[in-house]
This record gives C-alpha cells, sequence and structure tokens, in this order.
C-alpha cells in the first residue's frame, strides 16, 4: 500500500496541495450534487433572511426604509408654459384629474395621491412624467412667464425626498 500511496503522491508540495483541493472540491461536488440525465445538477441551499419569516418581499422593505431615510432624486420644475398639454378650465389638465396648482408633482414612480417631502416642502403625486425620464420627479411651479422663468431658475437638483 506504501508503495502506491508513494507513486500517487507527488514529491512537490505544492502539487500535493493542488491535489488536495481538487479532491475535496470534487467530494463536495457529489455530496451536493444530483444525477441527472446528462450529468450533475448542483444544489445549494442558502440561508432565509429573516424577512421572509414576515411575508414581505426584500424588496419592498428596502425600497421603503430607503424612501424613509430619505432617497435622493433629480428634481426638475415645469409650469404652464413647459408642459400644458390640456388645457382646462383655465388651468391645465393632470394626469389624475385635478387642474394644476402649486403643490403638485409630476413622476411615474409613486401612484396618484402619495405624498412626498422635498426640500422641506410636501408634494402630492398629481401628473405623470414623460417615460423618457427615469426616476424624476418635476414639481409644478405655476401659470404664466415669471413661472416658466422661476422652472428655468431652479433647474435640475439631487435632492433627498421622504414619502409620508
Amino acid at each position: 500500500m506504501k508503495k502506491y500511496f508513494n507513486q500517487i503522491v507527488p514529491t512537490n508540495h505544492a502539487l500535493y496541495i493542488i491535489a488536495l483541493i481538487a479532491f475535496s472540491v470534487m467530494v463536495i461536488f457529489f455530496a451536493t450534487s444530483q444525477k441527472v440525465s446528462g450529468g450533475y445538477q448542483m444544489t445549494f441551499s442558502t440561508p432565509k433572511p429573516h424577512l421572509e419569516a414576515l411575508s414581505v418581499p426584500s424588496e419592498v422593505v428596502e425600497s421603503v426604509a430607503s424612501e424613509q431615510m430619505g432617497q435622493i432624486m433629480t428634481i426638475s420644475h415645469y409650469s404652464e408654459k413647459d408642459s400644458c398639454h390640456y388645457p382646462k378650465d383655465g388651468g391645465c389638465l393632470t394626469a389624475s384629474g385635478k387642474i394644476a396648482e402649486t403643490g403638485m408633482v409630476a413622476t411615474n414612480l409613486y401612484p396618484f395621491g402619495t405624498k412626498l417631502l422635498i426640500d422641506g416642502k410636501e408634494y402630492t403625486v398629481e401628473d405623470r412624467i414623460s417615460a423618457k425620464y427615469k426616476n424624476r420627479i418635476d414639481i409644478w411651479v405655476g401659470y404664466g412667464e415669471e413661472s416658466h422663468q422661476l422652472a428655468l431658475k431652479l433647474g435640475i437638483k439631487h435632492l433627498p425626498i421622504q414619502v409620508l
């Protein structure tokens, strides 16, 4: 037996270590795999996060947590002159069916009626924004040339928002 062992064990220690690692990997593979047609299939079990016990998807928890902590969003500003696609009763009809007024925002990220805190002010989602603007909130600033100039002056910012 000793003679056979000496023939299969390399004399170089580095090769011996590589052979030992390869053997260990092979043992682990066969211990955690199932034979299927055409070869073997590895199966791994991962520890389940404690959130699954609550039946709440982790994506939802992470989303809510980031919103509550003040997720940084792109904030832009718009006025009647920039974006009044549906004039009605002397105002601009929003996607929610309401006439645009100060305190409203447009975004595709939240349902209508969602309250947001942006830069210390409370806003309500009542309009939608072009699909080409991902992760953006557009704040309504008003009617007329003065509001248009204000929208241009305020420009685009990156600010923390909080869902209320």
